[in-house]
């Protein structure tokens, strides 16, 4: 929903084991890395064990996606 903001805290922003977020619905704006993404309906984007990371939706548009986290600790 607008206004909703996944890991906003830093202490939930890394993972030890990679994901993989697959956008289904709407856009979400997202920072990988450090570096500012936007994700649109139909892509899709890797996130590596360690690399910090968040979302949130500004649009009025609900963002769905699909994450699959995958490793060791998953």
């Amino acid at each position: 929903m607008k206004g909703q903001h996944i890991n906003r805290d830093q202490e939930d922003q890394v993972n030890p084991f990679p994901s993989l977020v697959i956008m289904i619905n709407g856009m979400a704006e997202a920072k990988i890395g450090g570096k500012p993404v936007l994700l649109k309906k139909g892509m899709c984007v890797h996130i590596p064990a360690g690399v910090s990371h968040e979302f949130w939706n500004t649009s009025d548009e609900t963002a769905e996606f699909i994450i699959v986290m995958f490793g060791e600790g998953a």
